[in-house]
């Protein structure tokens, strides 16, 4: 994430979404160089995201906070 592109409020909102997204990756042994696993994760994270009823923000405060 570009620290100089938000507040500290913003950064701690993207990085609880990074957080939340790892631990629900610790168990299937995630390989963060691995980019179909990456992806694969992803869309599982996002997938249960949806189905638990939270807003599609989530996902662009996870993204913006995976890959910057």
């Amino acid at each position: 994430m570009e620290r100089r592109a938000v507040g500290s409020a913003t950064e701690k909102m993207y990085l609880k979404e990074l957080r939340s997204f790892l631990d629900s990756t610790k168990p299937a042994g995630f390989n963060p160089d691995n980019p179909e696993q990456v992806d694969q994760s992803l869309v599982q994270h996002m997938g249960q995201q949806f189905l638990d009823g939270h807003q599609a923000f989530r996902g662009d405060r996870l993204i913006a906070s995976y890959v910057g």
